[in-house]
């Protein structure tokens, strides 16, 4: 009778262990000091950084999703695109959160409320090869939270700076605002594909105009 209880026990014992490997399985944060589960009219929504992956009938390709902690499926929530530099290429599907927007996030994450994804552009390739890539990223984040498409953002770095110039002008109607960082792009074909009169023209300098203009920054 003693043994038998005993198997009993163990058997319960492994099948709640079970239970909660499965149940765990659905909410998978690259930082579990980011991650969170909260409970929402009954249904969990998986917070912090995520990792996600996308198929475009090739290739299996992983990129990551932030959802702030507050967000709730009942209220529509800004979205920001980040595209990272040449530095996080690759396929590992992480690299691309250790720079740039995700470090802000990780520091004060109070004031990211808003959706922010994040594409990885593999190695030897650029943003202009993978734009169906970004197209389904995109169009899977819309479908997957309540984002408000009045304020949805595209920002880049470095490379990705250019991504932000060359994919923002063929979506232009997609974004709110377009938030380059150090990058440039044919000037001609952005205001064409853009439209608009407030973006600046060309204003050639040599080295020693840019170092005055340098001097003064804190």
């Amino acid at each position: 009778m003693y043994k038998n209880n005993i198997f009993i026990y163990r058997s319960v014992l492994l099948l709640f262990i079970s239970v909660l490997i499965v149940s765990s399985i659905g909410c998978v944060h690259v930082n579990n000091e980011m991650g969170a589960t909260q409970k929402k009219t009954g249904k969990s929504v998986c917070t912090g950084f995520i990792n996600k992956t996308l198929d475009n009938g090739k290739l299996m390709k992983r990129y990551v999703v932030y959802v702030p902690y507050e967000y709730t499926p009942q209220t529509e929530i800004p979205m920001i695109v980040f595209l990272h530099g040449a530095g996080e290429r690759g396929q590992n599907g992480l690299v691309q959160t250790e720079v740039g927007l995700a470090t802000s996030i990780r520091r004060h994450p109070e004031r990211w409320q808003a959706i922010v994804v994040f594409p990885q552009c593999p190695a030897g390739k650029y943003y202009n090869e993978i734009e169906e890539d970004i197209d389904l990223c995109i169009n899977k984040t819309l479908k997957e939270y309540n984002i408000d498409r009045k304020r949805i953002y595209l920002t880049g770095l470095s490379m990705g700076g250019f991504g932000t110039w060359i994919y923002g002008a063929k979506h232009a109607d997609l974004f709110a605002a377009l938030v380059p960082i150090c990058g440039g792009g044919e000037l001609a074909f952005i205001k064409q594909r853009l439209e608009r009169p407030e973006i600046p023209d060309e204003t050639p300098q040599d080295v020693e105009q840019r170092v005055q203009r340098l001097k003064d920054m804190p």
